[in-house]
């Protein structure tokens, strides 16, 4: 169990390790937590600083990149989200925008994923930007795959427990009829 802060109402209160969300005891808020790629953002937005190809100079986003990074380490998504989508409405072919979407734990995989691929193509040719990007692609679709085996495990372990009831079941009522 992890101490966090209720995004809600600000009490402390006590979220499950592992769960991707919890609902606060108090007000019933419920807060998203970070996915290990938010926990490394502050080390993998450096890095697209150091690359210095995300953002071109004077282009008028870099005081929103800094409000939105501000927000994601402050796991204030939802508003972190409205910031990414303004830019990308000004420009819709800001890599970096993309990619700080890919993100998000308010996204769904798939859509993740759909992200990172705009920051792919948007960001310049045989470029180390375009690696990095590429890199962490990888690193999500790995978690993808991590995903479906544990939803595929899960089931299996659904289906035989119901087949042992059915099959206890079947038992226990020929024994009470008898």
């Amino acid at each position: 169990m992890k101490q966090l802060k209720c995004s809600g109402c600000g009490s402390r209160v006590f979220a499950p390790e592992g769960e991707g969300s919890f609902a606060c005891e108090y007000c019933k808020a419920v807060t998203i937590l970070p996915t290990q790629r938010v926990h490394d953002f502050e080390k993998l937005t450096a890095e697209i600083e150091r690359l210095s190809l995300a953002v071109k100079k004077g282009d008028g986003f870099g005081e929103k990149y800094a409000k939105a990074k501000k927000l994601i380490l402050n796991g204030d998504y939802m508003t972190a989200n409205e910031v990414i989508n303004d830019i990308l409405d000004a420009d819709p072919k800001q890599a970096r925008a993309w990619f700080y979407m890919s993100l998000l734990p308010i996204y769904k995989f798939s859509e993740q994923m759909q992200s990172i691929d705009l920051a792919i193509k948007h960001s310049p040719e045989g470029g180390e930007i375009r690696k990095f990007y590429e890199d962490e692609k990888k690193i999500l679709e790995r978690k993808g795959r991590r995903i479906k085996r544990e939803k595929f495990l899960a089931n299996i372990i659904i289906i035989v427990g119901i087949g042992v009831l059915a099959v206890g079941g079947t038992f226990a009522l020929l024994w009470f009829l008898l």
